[in-house]
């Protein structure tokens, strides 16, 4: 971009317009020396354009290209939408379909499934019996918010007796019982060892009842060449 010659009536290239953006951010629009091209600088900052215009031809330069790439990008984007969803449908409905690949066309379009197993906890325990334990870990997870200058030395111990230990601690602290719900939470988490039992599964040791296993699928595409394109 080559440095216009400034005309009389234009505006001046240190006129700056302060502007708000969504009502939050402020920002300053100075004038430069390339027409219909302005800066974008925090309120109050001091621009001296002549001394930045090969920094804002070069700038300005940059930021075109980009743009019409990111908009190009988010065009294409939304036209993929619809295949996206009618190529993982095709997957969902022919079991065993994984993808296509073209000679012709140069790529190879992978489609995968990931699952995420989930567990009922109760009806876990029933299927399984006294193996559950074999299978099944838990974890106590604790979270306390506590106002900055409360201190104890009161340690964790575990589930029922642990709640009861923390509360008696917040309310010797000073805290009202009234607002320990607001604070602290006491969970258990349930991890399972998935492998052990599928495997106790296969080998018809348990059988899981109705409703105890839970898998929500979802479908992923890829798309890569066929074939590299020779190094230069």
């Amino acid at each position: 971009m080559s440095r216009p010659e400034s005309s009389p009536g234009s505006p001046s290239p240190v006129e700056v317009v302060t502007k708000k953006t969504g009502g939050k951010e402020r920002f300053a629009t100075v004038q430069t020396l390339i027409p219909g091209v302005s800066l974008r600088t925090e309120p109050g900052a001091e621009v001296d354009i002549l001394k930045l215009q090969k920094t804002i031809e070069e700038l300005a330069s940059l930021a075109k290209g980009y743009a019409e790439r990111k908009f190009q990008i988010d065009k294409l984007t939304s036209q993929q939408k619809g295949p996206d969803e009618e190529i993982k449908t095709l997957a969902e409905t022919h079991e065993g379909l994984r993808g296509v690949q073209s000679e012709e066309d140069n790529f190879v379009l992978s489609i995968f499934p990931s699952d995420s197993v989930t567990y009922n906890e109760a009806l876990l325990e029933k299927s399984m019996g006294i193996a559950y334990s074999s299978v099944v870990h838990k974890d106590l997870v604790v979270s306390i918010s506590v106002p900055l200058g409360f201190q104890t030395e009161k340690g964790p111990i575990e589930d029922k007796l642990l709640r009861q230990v923390l509360t008696q601690a917040l309310i010797d602290l000073g805290l009202k019982e009234s607002d320990l719900s607001k604070i602290m939470t006491v969970d258990v988490d349930q991890r399972v060892d998935k492998q052990t039992l599928e495997k106790m599964i296969k080998e018809g040791k348990v059988k899981l009842r109705k409703g105890t296993k839970q898998i929500d699928r979802t479908w992923a595409i890829k798309v890569v060449p066929l074939r590299k394109p020779p190094e230069s």
